[in-house]
């Protein structure tokens, strides 16, 4: 699953990228990422990210610890942002049933919702009205945004061998 603007931030159209999946140098690997480099570490695209969004940081240590994880910034995962990513189908099964299903029942389905339904303050997205007409939303909340991280703690929490 990648997002809409893959080819646009990295420049790899779909024949680069079927090409580049044929190399064999994957084959050892649990998940490739095809984020482009922006930050030297997760920490720091952590920060930028809270920065961006001012209650992701309080809004994500609260999704993260319904699903009994612990939040650190010090992830030793390489950043993965925009859903730029392919994981093997087992660990990708995993994730969906085990951390996106119950991330999203909890802020879907409990009084968290009037914590994470609430403007995520998202310059990049879609006109005001783009962003209604196609999804009859007014603002871009935070779950989107809370989602898109959970890959790093995923892939740190289950030790996946990551090629970047």
């Amino acid at each position: 699953v990648f997002s809409h603007k893959f080819p646009h931030k990295t420049g790899m159209y779909k024949k680069a990228l079927i090409k580049s999946l044929e190399q064999a140098e994957y084959n050892n690997y649990d998940v490739i990422n095809f984020s482009p480099k922006y930050w030297e570490s997760t920490k720091d695209y952590l920060e930028f990210s809270y920065k961006q969004h001012p209650k992701l940081e309080d809004l994500l240590q609260k999704t993260l610890s319904n699903l009994g994880v612990k939040y650190t910034k010090d992830l030793d995962v390489t950043p993965i942002y925009s859903n730029f990513f392919l994981m093997r189908n087992e660990h990708y099964k995993d994730f969906v049933e085990n951390w996106i299903k119950p991330s999203l029942d909890y802020m879907e389905n409990t009084s968290f919702w009037y914590e994470v339904n609430v403007d995520a303050e998202y310059k990049s997205g879609l006109s005001k009205e783009l962003l209604m007409q196609y999804t009859n939303l007014e603002f871009y909340n935070y779950i989107p945004f809370l989602l898109e991280r959970l890959i790093l703690y995923f892939i740190h929490e289950n030790k996946l061998k990551t090629y970047n």
